[in-house]
């Protein structure tokens, strides 16, 4: 709760700064490096409640430490999915999980697009 609380800070900072400089830079990284672990947790619960959706090799049963050490391949697939890079080595299996990375990559490059047009707006009206 807390990172939600700290991501949503960081970000209206961010949408309404009238400069920008170093730290808004620096916080800019950090809530898009933040909102793919959020979106790589998202995989997993989903992955919790219907196992195999995003990797197909975990239908079976798996103990908890089992599930545990999976956290990195969902983080990874995040990232991949939000950078729209796509490797194509893990895929989401179920209409949920297709979903799911649909909005994570629309969100990877739509926050981009708009976090530089908010960026070259501030500095504009700076100079």
């Amino acid at each position: 709760m807390i990172l939600v609380a700290a991501t949503a800070a960081i970000l209206r900072n961010i949408i309404t700064t009238r400069r920008a400089n170093q730290d808004i830079i620096f916080g800019s990284v950090a809530v898009y490096l933040l909102f793919g672990m959020f979106w790589a947790l998202a995989f997993e619960l989903l992955n919790e409640i219907m196992p195999g959706t995003v990797i197909p090799s975990v239908g079976e049963i798996m103990t908890a430490q089992e599930r545990a050490e999976l956290f990195p391949e969902f983080t990874y697939f995040s990232f991949i999915t939000l950078t729209s890079v796509g490797y194509g080595d893990l895929a989401p299996i179920s209409a949920q999980a297709r979903a799911l990375a649909m909005v994570e990559g629309m969100f990877g490059q739509l926050y981009t697009a708009i976090l530089i047009a908010k960026l070259v707006g501030v500095q504009v009206t700076q100079e």
